[in-house]
């Protein structure tokens, strides 16, 4: 028996909206796959490289500064000897950042850093403490007064 106009009518809202929902929920199952992909191997795409930074957030332009920086292993804190470091001075009004100290940790895992603080940087700046290891590479940013 032939569907009225009406009955019609209903009958294709009907079959558009059960495919609109049957593409959301396709949709919403796709994205809870990729989350879970993406959190579960998360441990394997980030570094194990760790830094800590020891030391002041005031400087006195003209003197000399000193921080110990820290190189370990995130997983299990065990010093990373060797580490490259490199400790810079970027001003807060966007000029060129300068290069203050390059080195590397000791056997174990720490460096004493040393330099001397321009004296004409301006007021504020940040400091800027990048390191590379085996296990990977870090930055760390701090504000700093002078």
């Amino acid at each position: 028996m032939p569907l009225s106009a009406p009955e019609s009518r209903r009958a294709v809202l009907q079959a558009r909206m059960t495919a609109i929902l049957v593409t959301v929920l396709v949709l919403f199952v796709a994205a809870l796959v990729v989350a879970a992909i993406h959190f579960t191997t998360l441990p394997q795409r980030t570094s194990q490289h760790e830094t800590l930074i020891l030391g002041q957030t005031r400087l006195a332009p003209g003197s000399t500064a000193a921080l110990r920086v820290l190189v370990r292993d995130s997983k299990d804190a065990a010093p990373l000897p060797g580490a490259a470091i490199q400790v810079a001075l970027r001003p807060a009004d966007g000029g060129p950042q300068r290069v203050l100290f390059s080195g590397e940790t000791g056997g174990n895992g720490t460096a004493d850093v040393a330099f001397e603080v321009p004296a004409d940087i301006g007021e504020t700046a940040t400091l800027v403490v990048e390191t590379r290891s085996s296990l990977g590479r870090d930055a760390v940013e701090r504000n700093v007064t002078l």
